[in-house]
């Protein structure tokens, strides 16, 4: 199956720990052989580390949680605010409700209390008027909130693109064959199976797997770098990097949407 390159998704990195190491007999030394054997020294010392892995992940998590408090902060600030111009309207309607009273009394009981109804329905419908605009401003922070999620998650998103990207580059078929072992752990051991690669990462690829009688590596220029369709008799499986960010982006706005 051929894939678009405008397609994307994202990847666990994992530890490959599927080599099996056999202790060297020296014999007669080839040069040819230490040329091979300090370049496939170098492809593992290259290989990404869990902790790497972690830190990346535990970067991105904390600059998400840096502006989401960020935000809160001020949307907390903005509320504390509106609550004590309400608390400052309260005290004013109290003291006005007492200065009518005090001028009721001597102007007379009828006219005071004729005149502290009035007031007092005026403050009333203000206070009323006040606390539907509160309800409305705690509605809009809480709009403000999601929106400012959903805003940050994209962010978050942009980030992560940004790390793979750079990561492929520089890792490419490392990320393949975490890809590839991840795929297969799925699948019968027993099935024939053959993986293409971008021809930069089939030299790798293909070393890790040659003594798999099963498993055959081959080089297709329509696979991006870091990425492999895994092929077998029960179907093929997409492990593009890029579809596979794109599949993870889309279903973490989704959920916002919802």
């Amino acid at each position: 199956m051929l894939l678009n390159n405008n397609d994307k998704s994202i990847i666990s990195l994992q530890e490959l720990d599927g080599h099996n190491m056999k202790k060297y007999e020296f014999k007669k030394i080839d040069m040819n052989d230490i040329k091979i054997q300090e370049t496939k020294n170098t492809n593992e010392d290259k290989m990404p580390t869990q902790t790497q892995v972690s830190m990346i992940q535990s970067s991105l998590e904390k600059e998400l949680i840096e502006k989401l408090l960020i935000k809160s902060d001020e949307l907390a600030n903005s509320f504390n605010n509106l609550q004590m111009q309400f608390e400052k309207l309260q005290s004013q309607t109290n003291e006005k409700e007492k200065i009518a009273r005090e001028e009721g009394f001597k102007e007379g009981e009828l006219k005071a209390q004729l005149s502290f109804k009035d007031s007092l329905e005026n403050e009333k419908e203000k206070i009323a008027k006040s606390l539907v605009t509160l309800d409305d401003t705690i509605e809009n922070a809480k709009k403000q909130i999601v929106k400012l999620e959903s805003e940050l998650s994209a962010i978050a998103l942009d980030i992560a693109k940004e790390v793979i990207v750079k990561e492929v580059d520089a890792n490419s078929a490392k990320i393949a064959a975490l890809i590839s072992k991840e795929l297969l752990q799925s699948m019968s051991a027993n099935l024939n199976i053959i993986i293409k690669v971008n021809p930069i990462d089939f030299d790798f690829l293909n070393n890790l797997v040659k003594n798999k009688q099963n498993i055959k590596i081959k080089s297709d220029d329509a696979i991006q770098k870091g990425g492999v369709v895994v092929i077998s008799e029960n179907g093929n499986i997409d492990g593009n990097v890029m579809s596979r960010y794109q599949i993870l982006k889309q279903n973490v706005l989704e959920n916002f949407r919802s």
